[in-house]
């Protein structure tokens, strides 16, 4: 599953026409499902790189399931810029390319935490274990006494 569907592309394209016009690569008056499903992937790779530090899997999973505004918003608008550089039929304009950059900047802020995505799960926590429990088998947890003798 992906962040973005392609509706979520038509929309960030500027409609159904440049939409066509943008991925239809071999021209038959068709879309191309192989060059819709590249951009995704590679707007999904890009999202999840800067995600995985923050996140789990677990979490990468339910964000995709469930994605928010924000996170449809730059995956779509990333494949298209993709489409755009690959398709080459107009040149990237400065100001599209400035856009490039503040979504890759924003990716960034949430990458080191200074942002988080208002939808998105918290981070796990790992569990506490209580320094004075004693290990009894039960537990998986690392405890004291667990490590008694391991340095």
């Amino acid at each position: 599953m992906s962040y973005a569907t392609q509706a979520d592309l038509v929309i960030s394209a500027g409609g159904a026409d440049r939409f066509l016009q943008l991925v239809d690569f071999n021209n038959d008056g068709a879309i191309d499902a192989d060059v819709v499903a590249r951009a995704l992937s590679d707007a999904d790779a890009l999202i999840d790189e800067h995600l995985r530090l923050r996140t789990t899997q677990a979490d990468l999973d339910w964000l995709r399931a469930n994605p928010t505004q924000s996170v449809k918003r730059i995956a779509a608008e990333e494949a298209i810029y993709a489409i755009r550089k690959w398709r080459e039929l107009a040149a990237i304009t400065e100001t599209e390319h400035k856009h490039h950059e503040e979504r890759i900047a924003l990716l960034g802020q949430i990458q080191v935490g200074k942002l988080r995505l208002a939808d998105a799960p918290s981070p796990r926590q790992a569990a506490w274990i209580d320094a004075d429990d004693e290990d009894d088998g039960s537990q998986n947890g690392v405890t004291r006494n667990g490590l008694k003798g391991m340095w």
